[in-house]
């Protein structure tokens, strides 16, 4: 995305209108996405019986659904996380593992900790941000090192993996 700038610009920019939106006026998202949601129906309505009485031809809508493929692509990778997750828990109460549940517990803790200083979209906000601004300085600054320490460590391998 840094590379395409078009697009880089139009994410950190949406990024920054959704985070003022959301964080800073104080909007709450579910109801503002019910609204849009609203919005878009009664102007689909009004259309439509306008177009009754005017003549005019009716709004085009392609068919909307979901394929089964797209929903495979979604679920298989989720179901992979759920299977691992209730793994960790089963080793965790069956196993009686009680590194695997220090392990968990500083990891909930945290998140925690974090949640309680910064919002959901505060927080979608700096991962938006970071994902886009780490690329850059890997590319500008440190490419050249990591690349120069991995020829002299004989580590060139690592790349093809």
């Amino acid at each position: 995305m840094w590379k395409n700038k078009r697009g880089g610009i139009l994410l950190l920019g949406s990024a920054t209108l959704f985070w003022i939106l959301f964080e800073k006026c104080g909007n709450s998202f579910f109801p503002f996405v019910a609204n849009i949601q609203l919005l878009v129906v009664v102007i689909l309505f009004l259309w439509a019986k306008s177009a009754i009485l005017f003549n005019r031809p009716m709004p085009e809508l392609p068919n909307l659904e979901i394929t089964e493929a797209s929903l495979l692509m979604v679920a298989d990778p989720l179901r992979l996380l759920i299977n691992t997750l209730l793994s960790i828990a089963r080793d965790i109460y069956v196993n009686r593992n009680a590194k695997q549940l220090f392990r968990v517990s500083v990891v909930l803790w945290t998140i925690s900790l974090v949640g309680s200083f910064l919002n959901f979209f505060t927080i979608l906000y700096l991962g938006i941000v970071l994902g886009m601004l780490i690329p850059i300085l890997y590319e500008r600054t440190y490419q050249t090192k990591c690349y120069s320490f991995m020829t002299a460590n004989d580590l060139t391998s690592f790349e093809d993996r």
